[in-house]
């Protein structure tokens, strides 16, 4: 299990930096969930990625972000909302289905 590090972009940066994706990453969310997560998958397979729910929905049930990053691609920005975050911890717990030639990055974005 690893903390994945918050990198901090200005408004215009692009410079992602990634890092090798571990079987169990997590990451600190802020008190504001605004952490998003982008992850690059430079397998020769599909990758899913899950984002395990904390929060149940208004309905009680919980609804883990299940994401398919294709071969050679890159995710979209995956925002990590109130559902996914423990409340207490500010952790967000996230799982691939494979690690192999897969990085993550984490960050927020300067207002």
């Amino acid at each position: 299990m690893a903390l994945l590090p918050i990198q901090i972009l200005g408004r215009d940066s692009i410079d992602f930096k990634y890092i090798a994706a571990t079987d169990s990453d997590t990451v600190k969310n802020t008190s504001n969930f605004d952490v998003v997560l982008l992850v690059k998958n430079d397998s020769e397979k599909d990758v899913t990625v899950t984002i395990q729910a904390t929060a149940p929905c208004d309905q009680s049930h919980y609804h883990d972000e299940v994401i398919t990053v294709k071969s050679g691609s890159e995710s979209k920005p995956i925002p990590l909302h109130s559902r996914v975050t423990a409340w207490q911890t500010l952790i967000v717990n996230i799982g691939y289905s494979s690690i192999e030639n897969v990085k993550v990055c984490a960050y927020r974005q300067v207002r």
